[in-house]
């Protein structure tokens, strides 16, 4: 498969969420509003934030939500994560946020491996046996160490907070450690086991890590604690562990979520340093929402000094609807700390209508209310390249009716 490239990559993944395809269709954004609200309320307790983030950043989580339901197994898990949370809340919520703070750079970490795992993803079908058992434990080992670990991490604080127990940040427990507190949780004991032979995560870690395996009459041969205990999975068994630890790693990282945006408020009072994110970490949430709420991306160019998008509107362009636009683009300044955030914005005929480029002087003013989205459109130009003198001074009537 083609390495694609980083607005292939970042596109291609948004293009999956059902939430764009609706939106391009012609769906209303209220309605598709309405739809991730009903998907997600059950989850949430603050219906404020639940409705403020639901197009901004939670199309994706909502997709995420449907796909878990379709396994019973990883969707109790997320429930059960979910309620851990809640439990801590209760109990000491101060203690609860501080942990939550605590871990957001590792598991911020992981979520930028995470993207490099999937975008070096590569078809496994015509790979031989041997390859294929090496490069699933290869990314069965990676999701597991980066991704998951970091989530456990925070969830023994967590769990230690809704027991009421002291614990200490600075003190590192190894991973079996951090599994075997885990386990004894009755909503989690059932999930940290795989296979038939019921291998616990660290150990599938272990195994993933060292390569403990051997191929022998078309079977998978592993061995884990230190060689005392063996097991043989076949081809299809390991292509269904993999796929079962990465829907471990969706469960739990959808409960934080969730979790981490019905209290943002209180978290982020524990949250002092700014985390360096990777770029499509950032731009998958921003177009997503943006595309959720019936604007196509059609181009996506992103530099070490600034960011390109070009927008076209789905919907009948009006002033609210392009204002909208270019309001959640200032996002992408303040999460990515571009200097430049260049921003096109064309109707269904391909027409370009505006284009603005926001500097990182303006962005500041923008994010800290000295000046509105209206004073940066005031002095908007019009792009007449690529477009007939009649489409010009079409647009320029539109522009002059609405802004004037």
């Amino acid at each position: 498969m083609a390495v694609l490239d980083f607005q292939e990559r970042v596109l291609s993944g948004i293009g999956k969420i059902p939430f764009q395809e609706m939106a391009k269709a012609g769906i209303d954004s209220d309605e598709i509003k309405k739809q991730i609200i009903t998907i997600l309320n059950p989850f949430f307790e603050n219906e404020n934030l639940l409705n403020d983030f639901a197009l901004d950043s939670l199309p994706p989580e909502a997709d995420n939500c449907m796909l878990l339901k379709q396994n019973p197994n990883s969707f109790a898990l997320f429930k059960n994560v979910l309620e851990i949370y809640r439990d801590a809340k209760k109990t000491n919520p101060e203690a609860c946020y501080e942990a939550c703070a605590a871990m957001e750079f590792e598991v911020s970490e992981g979520l930028k491996i995470y993207w490099s795992t999937v975008h070096a993803e590569a078809s496994k079908d015509d790979l031989g046996l041997s390859d294929f058992a090496f490069e699933s434990f290869r990314q069965i080992g990676t999701i597991i160490e980066a991704c998951i670990q970091p989530i456990l991490k925070e969830l023994r604080f967590i769990l230690k907070v809704s027991r009421n127990k002291e614990f200490d940040f600075t003190k590192g427990v190894e991973f079996g450690g951090i599994v075997d507190e885990l386990k004894s949780s009755d909503k989690l004991s059932r999930h940290l086991t795989f296979t038939k032979d019921d291998i616990l995560l660290n150990q599938v870690r272990n195994i993933a890590q060292h390569l403990n395996f051997q191929i022998q009459q078309n079977m998978i041969n592993v061995s884990y604690k230190n060689g005392e205990k063996k097991a043989s999975l076949s081809r299809g068994e390991l292509d269904n562990l993999l796929e079962d630890i990465l829907s471990t790693f969706n469960a739990v990282r959808l409960a934080r979520v969730i979790f981490n945006v019905d209290n943002i408020l209180g978290i982020s009072n524990y949250i002092n340093t700014r985390r360096e994110h990777r770029d499509d970490q950032i731009l998958f949430s921003i177009i997503s929402g943006l595309m959720a709420k019936g604007y196509q991306c059609s181009s996506l160019v992103t530099q070490s000094e600034y960011i390109q998008i070009e927008l076209i509107e789905q919907q009948t362009p009006t002033r609210k609807r392009a204002l909208a636009a270019m309001h959640y683009l200032s996002n992408v300044w303040k999460y990515s700390q571009k200097d430049r955030l260049k921003f096109s914005y064309l109707d269904k005929a391909g027409a370009y209508l505006v284009e603005s480029i926001l500097d990182k002087e303006s962005g500041l003013k923008l994010i800290n209310k000295e000046i509105s989205v209206e004073d940066l459109f005031r002095n908007l130009s019009i792009k007449e390249t690529h477009t007939k003198i009649s489409i010009f001074t079409r647009v320029f009537n539109w522009l002059k009716s609405i802004w004037s």
